[in-house]
């Protein structure tokens, strides 16, 4: 049986205690969700849920920024974001489940990687810079694709690709910086305040995860 997501605590400030190991805890969390086995199309699902995560988010971007809005909020956006967030960890994860035995060490050092960028990006973006990063993260999700259809053209390739797992940790690192970016709570929004809210999201949407998780194979529900 699955554990649930812990709650954290917090500083006297408000601001969230012990980020490195909540990054871990909350890792583990999506790693579970993934199961133990990898999928044959594991991969594939989820680059596939990327896609239509990233639909929503720019979706959701040009409602908010265009003349026509259809009711989006700056909260609706970020919720997209943090799904896009989500997907790609568990591409990621995904892709160190299918490496062998012999590349065991190589998905440590990729778990921990994941880990250390999650809370290491310095001072949340401007408003105004994540069209850009919506822009490098659209980019990079079609390279990891192209590099997946390179590694699948034969069954052994997928165990040696370490094109394709770079490509991961590549949209995995933009996904984080598009998370940490100033959308909701104003220009102000300090650091600690958007990581607050972060991990309220991240707990919420990975403890829904783990309450579907016996629905059935595939790729978890957002």
């Amino acid at each position: 049986m699955q554990q649930p997501v812990p709650q954290f605590a917090y500083n006297a400030d408000g601001s969230p205690a012990n980020l490195p190991q909540r990054a871990t805890v909350l890792h583990t969390a999506i790693w579970e969700v993934g199961g133990v086995e990898p999928q044959p199309d594991g991969i594939a699902r989820r680059l596939i849920k990327a896609l239509e995560e990233q639909g929503e988010v720019a979706e959701a971007f040009l409602n908010l920024t265009g003349k026509n809005g259809k009711g989006k909020t700056l909260d609706d956006l970020q919720e997209e974001v943090v799904d896009v967030f989500l997907v790609m960890a568990d591409a990621l994860f995904e892709y160190i489940r299918h490496l062998p035995a012999v590349r065991s060490e190589e998905g440590m050092h990729m778990r921990a990687s994941a880990d250390a960028i999650l809370w290491t990006v310095g001072e949340p973006a401007a408003f105004d810079d994540f069209s850009a990063r919506l822009w490098v993260f659209s980019r990079r999700l079609l390279t990891a694709q192209d590099a997946l259809v390179e590694a699948t053209n034969a069954p052994e390739d997928l165990d040696r690709s370490d094109w394709l797992g770079t490509t991961l940790l590549e949209a995995y690192k933009m996904a984080v910086r598009m998370m940490h970016t100033r959308i909701a709570g104003g220009a102000e929004q300090s650091a600690g305040a958007l990581e607050h809210r972060l991990l309220l999201l991240l707990e919420k949407k990975i403890a829904k995860w783990h309450r579907v998780r016996n629905a059935g194979p595939g790729v978890p529900a957002l």
